[in-house]
């Protein structure tokens, strides 16, 4: 089941190019924790992410999902019912 994402007004200025990581991602959607942002885009609950940006921490090659706000805001407009 797709679902509808609440978009908080922070965001609603900001252009469609502006990078959101998993934990914003997650929040929109309802989600509480945001590794469930991963799991929900290969169940095509929420849109599949613009970018995997690959991160070095702690000396350690780690991936992360980010999406694009003009991604959101176009699932949001044409899951809308």
């Amino acid at each position: 089941m797709k679902k509808i994402p609440v978009i908080p007004d922070c965001y609603k200025d900001l252009p469609d190019r502006t990078k959101i990581g998993c934990k914003e991602v997650a929040g929109m959607f309802g989600y509480k924790n945001y590794q469930a942002a991963t799991y929900c885009f290969k169940a095509g609950s929420i849109p599949a992410p613009d970018e995997t940006v690959v991160y070095t921490k702690g000396g350690r090659k780690k991936k992360t999902n980010v999406w694009h706000l003009g991604t959101i805001r176009k699932w949001k407009n044409d899951n809308s019912i």
